[in-house]
This record gives structure tokens, sequence and C-alpha cells, in this order.
């Protein structure tokens, strides 16, 4: 028994220094996430942060001069959209390998999962996160 416990004891001491190491890499990647995107005719660039927080907008040419305000508002809405939207695909892209395979982590991020239906109403009830043993699914 006592060298079965101490098995177990390395095991999840190894799991739980993986999972630090992760968390520490998945931290570093957020931080540095920035994406840049020009809209077409170079209108406008925008730079969206991890969180899909406005970063900056820039007016590279003159062109935004040349088109009516309901125009740019178009452009400079699609333009942030497009950005927002590739700087929560590269947070998902870093989230996905900490989540159970069958969790995408692009809705999750989109908040489009609903975490609480993952957890059983009956804390009895196997949990789709570990297996009938308790133990992490890889």
């Amino acid at each position: 028994m006592g060298e079965q416990y101490e098995q177990q004891l390395e095991e999840s001491l190894a799991l739980y220094h993986r999972r630090r190491q992760e968390l520490g890499e998945f931290q570093r990647g957020m931080a540095n996430i920035s994406v840049t995107v020009v809209s077409p005719r170079k209108v406008v660039s925008v730079t969206m942060g991890n969180a899909g927080e406005l970063k900056e907008v820039k007016f590279p040419t003159t062109a935004y001069r040349n088109m009516t305000p309901s125009e740019l508002g178009a452009v400079l809405t699609a333009t942030i959209e497009d950005a927002r939207s590739q700087a929560l695909d590269r947070a998902a892209d870093l989230l996905s390998v900490m989540l159970p395979p069958d969790l995408d982590a692009k809705e999750l991020v989109r908040g489009k999962v609903d975490l609480a239906a993952m957890m059983p109403d009956d804390p009895a009830a196997p949990n789709p996160l570990f297996d009938r043993s308790g133990q992490e699914v890889p």
C-alpha cells in the first residue's frame, strides 16, 4: 500500500507541475497576443489585444476623407470585428491545449459554452472532465 500511495503522490505532483507550467505558458502567451488588421484600400488599421480589447486605431492613408460617415463607420466596424475575432482565435489556440478534447476553445472564449451545464446537478454523478475513478481526463 505504501509503494502504491507514493507512486500516486508522485504522479499527482508531476501532473500539478505540468499544469502549473502550462498555466505560466498560457499567461505569457495571452499577454503577448496582439493582432493588427488593415482594411481594404488601407482606410484603417486596427490593433487588438488578447481579450479583444482595442489597442490602437490608425488611418494609414487619406482614403477615409473620400468616404461618407456611414461608409467609414462600416469599414471601421468590420475591421475591428475582424481583428477582435483573430485575437480571440489566438487566445483559444493557447487555451485549447489545457482543455478536454471535446470542449471547443473558440466557443468558450466567445462565451458560447455553458460551463455550468458541464457540471452535474448531483455531485455524486460522473463529471465529464474526470473519469469514473476521479482521475483527470487528459
